[in-house]
């Protein structure tokens, strides 16, 4: 019986991951907005307020998954993602596109810590914590392949009707909710039981944060590398852009982003499951870090753009290792709160980096402004200088 449940938990999951960014909006919602007559400045501002509204939610709601549901707070957040797609639909407009990117806000702030610390405790309730690594990096592998197909799919639907396939897209959204929604939440006794100085949460995981050196150079680890990466990504059309790369190739060439991230994901689940320790995570952000560089110093468009593409597979691959052992140092009742704030911090460092790149793009040039993220992922790498020496060995 336990095993049977077991199995279609794992496979609710699955589809939920599948389902939850498949949408074919995402192929195009960018270009409509300009066709629509908003232009880069105002894009620019919705952006922004988009991830303000991320910053905003990102700890209240790692709190209430914690304290209430985690389940219900990804459920809550598929349908609210689908309702922002949706307003696009009605309201293809500022207003609409601002309202539309506060809701998709609301879901990353919902499902972000909530999907982790989910998976990991029913695990533990399955006593089946060893396969956290395996089954996340799976996830985020089925939830790549999801997205590359809508990219793909959704760049020929745009020629057809972008207005309409954002409703579709909607539609495909609210889907996701139903896995969601039968997703099995094992609620542990610990979190009834909690100590009084844990009750305050948030300050208790700051306080931890600072006496517990490996939390805090993951947490550094994480603001550096993980955010740096994924503001790299917002900039990837920019890079082929530079590179001369095709405009035809363009969406094709991102969806190849993807599937490096996805192969990433998989093989970090395969090496933690054959217990291969080929590199560890400030390895894999030092090597991440000189093909980047060599990317940016090659003339050939081909060869620069496989060293452009390789430090997200590496980086997805550190990113499940990383998540894995977030788990096993964080107590039950604090597991969403924790990846909350780092989610939180991310985010706001996010900021800062974009605003960053812009002032180097404006004041140097498009190289100068890229150079950027190396010297992250070279900061990021010079964290294991900072292990204890007798752990320099293992993955972490």
């Amino acid at each position: 019986m336990k095993k049977k449940k077991y199995t279609i938990f794992i496979i609710n999951f699955y589809i939920y991951q599948f389902l939850k960014y498949f949408a074919f909006v995402y192929a195009f919602y960018l270009l409509w907005m300009k066709q629509l007559g908003l232009n880069v400045f105002t894009i620019s501002i919705i952006l922004a307020l988009w991830s303000a509204s991320v910053v905003i939610l990102e700890i209240p709601s790692g709190i209430l998954a914690d304290k209430f549901s985690r389940k219900w707070l990804m459920v809550l957040g598929c349908l609210i993602h689908s309702l922002g797609i949706f307003i696009w639909f009605l309201m293809p407009n500022i207003w609409g596109f601002t309202i539309g990117f506060f809701c998709w806000g609301i879901e990353e702030a919902f499902s972000s810590g909530s999907e982790e610390a989910l998976l990991y405790d029913n695990l533990a309730f399955f006593k089946l914590t060893t396969h956290y690594e395996k089954v996340a990096a799976n996830g985020r592998f089925i939830n790549k392949t999801g997205l590359i197909i809508a990219l793909l799919i959704g760049g020929i639907m745009a020629a057809w009707n972008m207005k309409y396939t954002t409703l579709i897209s909607a539609i495909c959204l609210s889907l996701s909710a139903i896995p969601a929604f039968f997703l099995f939440e094992f609620k542990s006794d610990s979190l009834e039981k909690t100590d009084k100085k844990e009750q305050f949460a948030f300050l208790f995981i700051l306080k931890t944060l600072v006496k517990n050196r490996e939390m805090l150079l993951l947490y550094l680890f994480a603001i550096l590398v993980f955010t740096g990466i994924g503001v790299l990504e917002e900039y990837v059309q920019l890079f082929f852009e530079w590179k001369k790369l095709p405009l035809y190739f363009l969406g094709i060439g991102l969806s190849v982003v993807f599937i490096f991230q996805a192969i990433g994901n998989w093989l970090a689940g395969f090496l933690y499951q054959s217990k291969l320790k080929v590199l560890n995570i400030y390895t894999y952000s030092l090597v991440s870090a000189i093909c980047l560089f060599i990317s940016l110093l090659l003339q050939s468009l081909y060869i620069s753009l496989v060293f452009f593409l390789l430090p997200f597979l590496f980086t997805c691959i550190a990113e499940i290792i990383v998540e894995g052992q977030y788990q096993r140092l964080i107590s039950s009742s604090q597991r969403a709160t924790f990846m909350s704030l780092i989610n939180f911090s991310m985010n706001v460092t996010g900021i800062v980096m974009s605003i960053t790149f812009g002032i180097l793009n404006k004041f140097l040039n498009i190289k100068g402004g890229f150079f950027l993220f190396v010297i992250l992922l070279l900061l990021g790498s010079c964290l294991g200088l900072l292990k204890k020496s007798d752990d320099l060995s293992s993955l972490y």
